[in-house]
């Protein structure tokens, strides 16, 4: 049942969220709906698990609330496979159990977001939910991320493979990372084949220990007298032979290292040399300006620019001819870039041949554009700077896509900080790549950072459980591929642990998850939980069964006190009647809440006069103590019979009436009344008691609530009648005003098409 928080609405500021929520049992499905709709959420509602699996295969919902307890399928496996075809939707479980089976896959459990416990409780519900939608968002913004900088990086690799004349990156110790198809074409290796391999390899061995010279002087005084300047020299293709080539030679710096960017060109008929570089010359520039970047020229004794390309219209908005202006490029840097960035030129155009810079610009519509300024310095006669050139590449998509990947890493890392056990990522040979705060708190002995130790230091797992628990996980052709559970003792506090893989990167490398929670006080708890469960099921059969038979039990004393004085045989007769009656009534309340918490049963039904039902309620409860002088009216109108179990319908009147009586301290009017519209059949039942506080209407149809002083009820009555009620696919609705008193309606839906007898042409059902 709902609490008396969740039936509270309140408006959210949250996003409009198309969310699925699956369960069984319609009324709550309702109450479910009506909660988050009022949160300002779009709600659709299943009843199966193979109706939520098709809305879930054909709609895009943000998030699942699913019961695990369905009537066609089991509630884990609709979760294995909603989550297996989108890893992305967060899916919670909704559970009338404070703890799951024992006997479910603990990984189908992790698969959910989390699980809530019935009854549930309206804030924790919400505030889940809204942890889901955030956990989604970020997972889908870091994949947007992710394909923006793979499609920026793509462009750039696409202009490198592009170019006509071979060009080969290089690392600071003259290993080969990287060359493309031209360079391919012309030494005869493949990228594959060359990668990895030093530049030494495809030049002749004349002029390897000059090459290693060169790397030594790079690296002990970051000059080089090959830069900046075209030189030739000869390759050495893979069948040995050679061929003369041209070679400008570039570099630039990381945080970490530096690389060399050789563009080689071959100039074997020297005939046709000036015609071929003009060419290539022509093919380089049109390759540039058709390309997403800037090329320009600038002097370096007035710092103007002597040639823009005509992209600087397209990147940045400005036509080519407004860059010549005085200090335009100046004073177009971003504000808070523009002392930085001016004092870096100048200082690196006489220090260095090659440098690149990445810096903010501010293009004709006031936007902000960051370009990646790859600068080569020309020097004069006497190795003056004289001539600055330079490819301005827009990069403001991939330093966007950098920032919300970013981001995303860091609302990841704080989730992970935050969830209540120790996660680890370990490397193929079981080293910690990654620990959350949780682990360095309960693993840490020492200020050594756990990264980069290996596992079994950390943790006392032994050989043969941990070589079995991870052999599947990196056995790619193991069937089992969703890890193993097990368990250790760790100064003398008892945890599990759950190994499970994660997908291989472009790089190959295998890598696996292991989280770890403390397990001592749930070990020691388990049975102790298993019991109070058992315990309250059982109070709450017997709360219910000592409030249900009180009034007839009232009732049965009365008529047994009337019996001792009354002297008249007929009278006598009569109250032996409605004894066998009230008897009867007891026997079978008691059957049914042998069925309670069974699904409910239809069986037994048969055609009620309500009116009748509601006459004799009156009369049972009048044997009890609180009837007093209490005027009963009628106001009764024709309706149909009603196809129901007996003993319910009297449960249900003798329920409400009882309250009324009670309400009105054996004196007031009690009014019964019945009528049938279209569609349905509905009964009135008003006292002019004291009336229901306001602040709690909403919450006397929760069990165990009750408005009376201790002592005088259990509670369950109330929640007894809206099950009944329910049960019939009807509804009860409660209007009070303190101080005039109390109004219960009942209305159940009415089917055309069958006549009863007294009845109007409607029947139930």
């Amino acid at each position: 049942m709902w609490n008396g928080d969740l039936m509270t609405v309140q408006t959210s500021p949250y996003r409009l969220a198309q969310i699925l929520t699956v369960d069984d049992d319609q009324d709550i499905g309702i109450a479910l709906k009506d909660l988050l709709e009022g949160e300002g959420y779009h709600v659709e509602m299943a009843e199966t698990g193979r109706e939520a699996l098709q809305l879930v295969q054909n709609n895009q919902y943000d998030a699942v609330l699913l019961d695990v307890g369905l009537p066609d399928l089991d509630g884990l496996s609709v979760l294995r496979k909603m989550v297996d075809g989108n890893p992305h939707l967060p899916v919670i479980l909704l559970t009338a159990f404070t703890s799951l089976d024992k006997s479910a896959d603990p990984l189908d459990l992790r698969k959910a977001f989390a699980y809530i416990t019935k009854p549930y409780d309206g804030d924790h519900l919400k505030a889940t939910l809204q942890r889901a939608l955030k956990v989604k968002s970020l997972a889908t913004s870091a994949d947007q991320a992710h394909r923006k900088l793979n499609a920026s990086e793509d462009r750039f690799r696409s202009v490198v493979q592009a170019a006509t004349d071979a060009i080969i990156l290089s690392d600071a110790q003259g290993t080969i990372v990287s060359w493309n198809r031209t360079a391919q074409l012309l030494f005869g290796y493949s990228e594959e084949e060359i990668v990895g391999r030093p530049l030494s390899h495809i030049m002749p061995t004349r002029y390897r220990q000059a090459h290693q010279r060169g790397l030594q002087r790079m690296k002990d005084t970051g000059e080089s007298h090959m830069m900046g300047k075209p030189v030739e020299l000869a390759g050495l293709r893979k069948d040995g032979s050679e061929f003369p080539l041209e070679l400008s030679l570039g570099t630039w710096t990381t945080e970490t290292e530096r690389f060399f960017c050789g563009i080689i060109r071959d100039i074997t008929d020297r005939k046709k040399a000036e015609e071929a570089l003009r060419v290539s010359e022509e093919r380089f520039r049109r390759l540039v300006e058709t390309a997403n970047v800037i090329p320009w020229e600038a002097d370096c004794s007035t710092w103007q620019m002597t040639y823009v390309g005509p992209q600087a219209s397209t990147i940045l908005g400005f036509p080519a001819q407004d860059w010549y202006c005085e200090n335009f490029w100046e004073d177009h840097l971003h504000p808070d870039d523009r002392e930085w960035v001016v004092r870096t030129y100048r200082e690196n155009s006489y220090h260095q041949r090659n440098f690149s810079l990445e810096y903010r610009m501010l293009g004709l519509d006031g936007r902000i554009v960051w370009v990646h300024d790859l600068v080569t310095v020309l020097v004069d006669e006497a190795d003056r700077p004289n001539l600055l050139q330079g490819l301005m590449v827009d990069v403001t998509e991939r330093k966007s896509a950098q920032r919300v990947l970013e981001n995303a890493r860091n609302e990841i890392e704080t989730i992970l900080s935050s969830l209540p056990v120790s996660v680890f990522i370990l490397d193929q040979n079981y080293r910690v790549v990654y620990a959350n705060s949780l682990a360095h708190q309960y693993f840490q002995e020492s200020d050594t950072n756990i990264a980069g130790k290996p596992v079994h230091e950390l943790l006392p797992f032994k050989g043969s459980q941990w070589n079995r628990l991870v052999g599947n996980v990196f056995n790619p052709t193991s069937e089992k591929k969703s890890g193993e559970e097990g368990e250790f003792e760790r100064n003398d506090r008892l945890y599990r642990y759950c190994v499970f893989p994660l997908p291989v990167k472009d790089d190959g490398q295998h890598k696996i998850g292991l989280m770890v929670w403390d397990f001592t006080e749930n070990k020691h708890l388990q049975d102790q939980i298993f019991q109070t469960e058992k315990l309250s099921s059982l109070g709450t059969l017997i709360s219910g069964m000592a409030h249900e038979m009180a009034s007839p039990m009232q009732a049965l004393v009365g008529i047994s006190e009337l019996l001792c004085d009354e002297p008249h045989p007929d009278m006598v007769k009569e109250l032996i009647r409605d004894l066998r009656r009230i008897s009867l009534h007891v026997a079978a309340v008691l059957k049914d809440f042998m069925a309670y918490a069974r699904p409910a049963s239809r069986d037994q039904e048969s055609k009620l006069d309500l009116q009748e039902q509601l006459l004799h309620a009156v009369k049972m409860v009048q044997r009890g103590p609180y009837f007093g002088r209490v005027e009963v009216a009628q106001e009764f109108h024709p309706v149909p019979l009603f196809l129901a179990r007996r003993s319910e319908i009297e449960q249900v009147f003798i329920n409400l009436i009882g309250n009324a009586v009670q309400a009105m301290k054996g004196k007031g009017r009690l009014t019964l009344a019945t009528s049938a519209e279209e569609k349905f059949l509905t009964i009135r039942i008003t006292d002019t008691g004291g009336g229901i506080p306001p602040e709690v209407i909403n919450k006397i149809f929760d069990p165990f609530f009750s408005t009376k002083t201790q002592g005088e009820g259990t509670g369950l009555g109330l929640s007894i009648v809206q099950k009944i009620v329910s049960k019939y696919g009807g509804t009860i609705h409660v209007a009070s005003s303190p101080g005039t008193g109390t109004t219960f309606t009942i209305q159940f839906p009415l089917i055309s098409g069958e006549n009863n007898e007294g009845g109007s042409g409607h029947s139930l059902r």
